[in-house]
């Protein structure tokens, strides 16, 4: 895969553009069409309400082996990992069976920064944080504690589909598509709004955040590939942090709305930078990101609320194209080992940390996505301002093929990943 030269001459010294007062307008319109209207929240509100209220009283006699993922078709659920039962069934733990137990916390969110994009559907977040009685010392150890998660989700399925027969509820994939750790969602035929509910363990109960520094290994290929043995110490970064995001994510989650509240003006640029990025299918660049982003920015002074809408989303085009990737930033501690933050810096190409320090909420952004990132950005600089470039900067969509000289794609055989993992 190719990408295409970026312009080599990307003038950061155009003048700034005032804006204009139809440029105000065409950004007032987009964030009236941001808002649910009141009687869908509240809709949506008291659903999510009813929806926690089951997670909490239900009471499931599903009684099986973490191991046996076939099990719940009885109930007509098929169990997220079923296609990776043979990497579950080498697993270990000392908690070998599973039964239902109610969550330790269910927490609703119903005022959320991270909601920018521009939906005709309102989406309500529920963090279940799973029992500590059903993981056990070392779960964190290859699938384990994802087949654990899976079958607690099983149950929670199950109990939303008995409970509210007019909702429709199912899995869907998490962050960035992943189906090792995926989220459930509740919504019904008019497709005014839904639920997203995520489901992460304490990190008291599974393991100290430490743990999954990138430098660690936590997943071991010969579970996978048997004759592959000679992989198994080396560290696991994108598993440990996919993990990470179901512990850490809810706190962030939460953090964001309470340092951006009352500062419409920076809220409305944040929308606006997030329908940037959506639009050219720089999805890596996700809300919660963007949101940590422009927070970031506040700590520092760089956007401030005073400042106007055109005069925060220009400050925070330029901190993206001016982003120096050979350090690691965000909201760790200043007494983050040395160690830790070379590990993320080896480990990813763009580091933004959060509070613990290990997590690194940037881990899916490669090298090329924020260079042509940075490029396009460089060039709408120049732009803001303009009601005649509105449309091109936050509505048309920019097709991804448009960013490369050539595209092609390679397929593999089991045997020739066995071969490729072999060799590597």
């Amino acid at each position: 895969m190719k990408r295409s030269r970026p312009d080599d001459d990307v003038d950061m010294q155009s003048v700034v553009k005032p804006m204009t007062n139809a440029f105000r307008l065409q950004c007032e319109d987009a964030e009236r069409d941001r808002h649910a209207v009141p009687e869908v929240m509240v809709k949506w509100e008291e659903i999510a309400k009813k929806v926690a209220i089951t997670l909490k009283t239900t009471k499931l006699k599903h009684v099986c082996q973490y191991k046996d993922l076939e099990s719940w078709k009885k109930h007509g659920v098929t169990h997220p990992l079923s296609q990776h039962a043979a990497a579950v069934a080498k697993t270990t733990s000392s908690v070998t069976e599973y039964k239902w137990a109610p969550p330790e916390e269910v927490v609703i969110l119903s005022e959320s920064a991270v909601d920018l994009l521009c939906s005709s559907s309102f989406t309500m977040h529920i963090f279940v944080t799973l029992p500590d009685s059903i993981l056990g010392k070392r779960d964190y150890i290859n699938l384990t504690y994802p087949a654990k998660r899976a079958h607690y989700m099983c149950s929670c399925l199950v109990a939303l589909r008995k409970a509210h027969k007019d909702f429709e509820a199912d899995f869907i994939v998490g962050s960035g598509g992943d189906a090792i750790f995926p989220n459930i969602r509740v919504s019904d035929k008019t497709s005014s709004g839904s639920i997203l509910i995520h489901f992460g363990a304490s990190e008291s109960a599974l393991a100290k955040t430490s743990r999954f520094a990138p430098n660690i290994s936590n997943i071991r290929a010969s579970t996978i590939y048997p004759e592959i043995a000679d992989k198994d110490e080396e560290a696991t970064p994108m598993f440990n942090q996919r993990v990470l995001r179901t512990i850490l994510e809810p706190a962030m989650i939460r953090r964001i709305p309470a340092e951006l509240r009352h500062k419409e003006n920076i809220v409305s640029a944040l929308a606006l930078a997030t329908r940037w990025f959506r639009s050219r299918g720089l999805k890596e660049f996700d809300e919660l990101l963007l949101a940590c982003f422009m927070v970031r920015l506040l700590e520092e002074n760089v956007v401030v609320k005073q400042q106007d809408l055109l005069t925060v989303l220009r400050n925070f085009f330029l901190a993206i194209v001016n982003w120096d990737t050979s350090v690691a930033i965000g909201f760790h501690p200043d007494d983050l080992e040395d160690d830790v933050i070379s590990a993320h810096l080896a480990a990813f190409p763009v580091v933004f940390l959060d509070d613990t320090g290990y997590w690194n909420v940037a881990n899916g952004i490669s090298k090329d996505s924020l260079l042509l990132a940075k490029a396009d950005l460089s060039r709408s600089l120049s732009s803001l301002g303009d009601c005649l470039a509105f449309d091109t900067l936050f509505l048309e969509r920019h097709h991804f093929f448009s960013s490369f000289d050539h595209y092609f794609r390679l397929d593999l055989s089991p045997e020739s990943k066995k071969l490729l993992c072999k060799t590597s």
